[in-house]
């Protein structure tokens, strides 16, 4: 009896240890992946905060109006740059507003929360967390891929530091190929 005791005792002990080691793996990934991430989007960008910027969905709401995306002023309304991505397999079309001058493009997170300027999220699990961000430069619309697993491509050339993004490419993120469109709306 006294056997079984320790027995049932030696198992509750490895159920805790593995439970704590997992925690401890996961908290140590997390912080790899932010402080990459942080990286990433210093270079040559805003300082964002790569976990509020993964919570977004990528979907124009009316509730967006929030953020400060201006890139002209026509009276007291804004002209704030739109990217849509439209999935040639499913049709699926995502939409992502610009943050200042750029867009950072990703994996949506089911666990963050809800909405963030400036982040166009997918439901790709092959995609990163941060895959590629797309920014304006001296009036063109650029590609920047952000050190994905899976990388980014555009008209069928992959994208090793950065390239020109136009209305009718084909960007192909991980294993999706998206149609390119660029819009501008006024808001307030």
């Amino acid at each position: 009896m006294g056997r079984i005791i320790w027995l049932i005792l030696l198992a509750a002990l490895l159920a805790v240890l593995t439970v704590v080691l997992i925690l401890l793996l996961r908290e140590r990934r997390r912080e790899k992946i932010s402080r990459t991430n942080k990286k990433i989007i210093l270079h040559g960008g805003k300082n964002v905060n790569p976990e509020a910027a993964a919570a977004g969905d990528g979907i124009i709401r009316e509730d967006m109006g929030r953020d400060d995306t201006v890139v002209r002023k026509k009276g007291n309304r804004r002209q704030v740059y739109i990217l849509c991505l439209t999935e040639l397999k499913s049709q699926a079309v995502y939409r992502g507003r610009f943050h200042g001058s750029q867009l950072l493009v990703g994996r949506r997170e089911h666990s963050a929360s809800s909405r963030e300027a400036g982040m166009l999220c997918l439901d790709n699990p092959k995609v990163s967390r941060i895959h590629c961000r797309i920014y304006k430069e001296n009036g063109s619309f650029m590609v920047e891929d952000c050190r994905s697993a899976n990388h980014t491509w555009v008209n069928g050339k992959k994208i090793t530091d950065s390239g020109i993004l136009q209305t009718g490419d084909m960007l192909k993120l991980a294993n999706q190929t998206y149609q390119v469109e660029f819009l501008s709306e006024y808001w307030g």
